[in-house]
């Protein structure tokens, strides 16, 4: 993995992250509607979710382009991308009647089984910043080192 492999991929995450959130925001009802039928959480966690989700994952998204405490940025994009996995896995498991993901909001429907590959594509690149951990281009979280006394 290379230092402009890892930056590619971290503009690719991160701008999906971005488009995503912005692509949600202008609708959180029927967001919120979305994240109930997968009926995994409380309707109103559904809902807190549903009203939090674009605007983290335009953050995500922005840090991660800009590398700002990119390991901890892309390492909370890997949850989020896990747990809509997980949901989508979880829908096709229980034959809920989902057959569309709002993920990219109605600019583009995709079939449920696109968006999960989509999100394992994007867990991939993730993995890849994670693993081979360079940073081109990236401003990484301060260390604070202790002075020695002599």
């Amino acid at each position: 993995g290379s230092d402009y492999t890892s930056l590619v991929f971290r503009l690719i995450l991160g701008g999906i992250f971005i488009f995503a959130g912005f692509a949600k925001v202008h609708n959180i009802s029927a967001l919120v509607n979305e994240i109930n039928e997968y009926q995994i959480l409380p309707t109103t966690l559904a809902s807190l979710y549903g009203h939090i989700l674009p605007y983290a994952e335009i953050t995500i998204g922005t840090l991660l382009v800009l590398g700002i405490v990119l390991r901890i940025t892309t390492v909370i994009a890997s949850l989020m991308l896990i747990s809509f996995t997980v949901s989508k896995i979880v829908a096709l498991i229980l034959h809920l009647n989902i057959r569309t993901c709002d993920c990219f909001g109605i600019a583009r429907p995709l079939l449920s089984t696109q968006s999960l590959a989509i999100d394992l594509v994007m867990l991939l690149l993730a993995v890849q910043i994670i693993v081979f951990r360079k940073e081109l281009f990236s401003i990484p979280w301060p260390k604070f080192h202790k002075k020695n006394k002599s």
